[in-house]
């Protein structure tokens, strides 16, 4: 069965998925100039600006769960203006700070407005879809949510070579937030109010306690790790590789294009052939890529490397929209911003472990260290795939 964003019950759809991409794109913007702004315009170390950069997924996790029930609670359309908002303020609070050490508020605030952002979206994702198409429409939220980045990075890449004006460019990534904001205002989205005056911490234990919501969320976690690392630590390789930053933009970008028809139909196979078996194939894509780079590091890159990276990212690329309709399927009606929250959570905790991580890895053993690191969790993330698949089966 096919469907169109142009039927009236995905009218909401156009205005989150166009929100979901300005939101990302500033986001994008703001991270691949902070390097070059912290850095170079204020001159502290890298161990500092690891530092600053962490308050950002930090304060997403530690705040993300309660907003997920805030979420419930007090409206999703409510609650996603509410991070458009706190985005918009982050943003243009950097553009003025002239210390390294005051962007701290502001980069928290950017976190926190990020997981209201994921967990109340997808939530409005899951209620206007059914388990018949919301591998589709995950699939396509997906692909903005990257396309955003990608098209950040483009973006801010170009801001670098063009000008060195920092307050430009995040006063910019700002009027992206508020564009968002002004998106989602359209939305024609009634919230039903089904959360009722269930205790916080009794809502949070039913969630914990679905094992099988856990065992979806978890391999997230090792995801993040990766995606943390290199969202991060991207914009400082190439500095030191002195490669154009308008050609690193441009590569980025358009290969992130080819995302979406890639992600639509892996979404739309697990609408077909169920949850489980597309998220296999992504599990395996991620953990092949991983031992690719092992395979790398005796071997170097020839022309089997390049295969191997070619299949299993196509590969890997299955995971991120079963998933996350997985986990929809999965949510309590009651629930949804809070399933979501987690998911944000989980992500958000990524990020933190992964930056610190690789970086203590690489400086104590090196290469090696690093590729160890990785292979370890791309196997334990296939171990937890195969255990949800046994406790689904149950």
């Amino acid at each position: 069965m096919r469907f169109s964003l142009t039927s009236y019950r995905f009218y909401n759809a156009k205005y989150i998925l166009f929100a979901t991409f300005l939101i990302r794109l500033g986001f994008g913007v703001m991270l691949s100039t902070f390097p070059e702004y912290i850095l170079h315009a204020h001159g502290i170390k890298i161990e500092e600006f690891g530092l600053i950069s962490t308050f950002s997924p930090l304060f997403e996790f530690l705040t993300v769960l309660f907003f997920g029930i805030y979420i419930d609670k007090y409206g999703k359309k409510r609650s996603l203006m509410l991070g458009m908002v706190i985005a918009t303020i982050a943003m243009f609070g950097i553009s003025l700070s002239n210390n390294p050490y005051t962007l701290i508020p502001f980069v928290s605030m950017n976190g926190i407005a990020s997981g209201i952002v994921v967990a109340s979206s997808l939530a409005i994702i899951i209620e206007i879809t059914t388990v018949k198409n919301r591998g589709w429409l995950t699939g396509i939220f997906d692909s903005m949510n990257i396309l955003g980045w990608a098209f950040g990075y483009f973006v801010g890449f170009i801001f670098l070579t063009l000008s060195t004006n920092f307050s430009l460019i995040y006063i910019f990534a700002g009027m992206l937030s508020f564009l968002g904001f002004i998106s989602v205002y359209f939305l024609k989205f009634k919230d039903k109010n089904m959360y009722g005056e269930i205790p916080i911490f009794k809502m949070l234990k039913k969630l914990f306690m679905n094992s099988e919501i856990v065992l979806t969320v978890i391999p997230w976690l090792i995801i993040y790790i990766f995606i943390g690392s290199f969202l991060i630590y991207l914009p400082i390789g190439v500095t030191g590789l002195k490669i154009p930053y308008w050609e690193i933009g441009i590569t980025i970008a358009v290969g992130s294009i080819a995302l979406i028809k890639i992600q639509t139909f892996f979404g739309s196979l697990s609408d077909r052939l169920g949850r489980l078996t597309v998220i296999f194939i992504g599990g395996i894509g991620f953990t092949g890529l991983i031992l690719t780079l092992l395979y790398m590091r005796f071997y170097g890159l020839n022309t089997l490397a390049i295969i191997f990276i070619a299949i299993f990212g196509f590969m890997a690329l299955a995971f991120a929209p079963s998933s996350l309709a997985s986990l929809g399927d999965l949510a309590p009606a009651e629930m949804g911003g809070t399933t979501m929250a987690l998911y944000s959570f989980v992500i958000s905790g990524g990020m933190i472990i992964g930056i610190p991580a690789t970086s203590f890895f690489y400086t104590a053993y090196g290469d090696n260290g690093l590729i160890l690191f990785f292979s370890t969790a791309g196997i334990v993330m296939m171990l937890l795939l195969f255990l949800k698949y046994l406790i689904s089966k149950k």
